[in-house]
């Protein structure tokens, strides 16, 4: 049985192996064209076992998958790693930012970045950063901490009356 992450690979090396097909057939299209000889864009695709749709888009001027991307990337990795050490050195002080206040934090850098006032991250960015960074913040940053912030219950009054308890040998509660 392959393994979740054996899986991903054998994705992203399909997935590779397509983008290479592909722009073998859109060099040739421009070759062909530039000799005055084109071709269409099906028999390219069929002639190179690639993505019809994906050539005529390139052929149209579109981008590729990867360009795009990188085209609307909020924080640039520099700035996500800034705000996983910041996040990774709060939640070890015993208070770690909320997803609203760490979305908040990226909306900070950005608009210092872009010096735009109203740039901010979308709605679901911080879900996507967690989980791109999951590695380095499960085990500092976890749901249950931002959940226990987020109550408004006293949990500081409920993690001294623990700590207490604990440490004079009373049973938990």
């Amino acid at each position: 049985m392959r393994t979740p992450t054996k899986r991903c690979a054998e994705r992203q090396q399909l997935f590779q192996e397509r983008q290479k097909r592909t722009k073998l057939a859109y060099d040739e299209y421009i070759a062909r064209l530039k000799a005055e000889t084109p071709l269409t864009p099906t028999f390219l695709a069929k002639k190179h076992n690639c993505c019809r749709g994906t050539l005529k888009s390139w052929i149209d001027g579109g981008m590729m998958k990867s360009q795009s991307s990188a085209q609307r990337i909020k924080l640039t990795p520099e700035e996500e790693a800034v705000l996983v050490q910041y996040l990774i050195e709060t939640a070890k002080r015993g208070f770690p930012d909320t997803p609203r206040r760490a979305a908040m934090r990226a909306n900070c850098i950005l608009r210092e970045r872009t010096s735009d006032p109203t740039a901010c991250v979308g709605q679901n960015w911080i879900n996507r950063f967690l989980n791109r960074h999951k590695t380095q913040l499960s085990r500092y940053w976890s749901t249950t901490l931002t959940t226990v912030s987020q109550t408004p219950q006293n949990n500081l009054g409920n993690i001294f009356l623990y700590l207490i308890m604990v440490l004079i040998g009373f049973p938990s509660f």
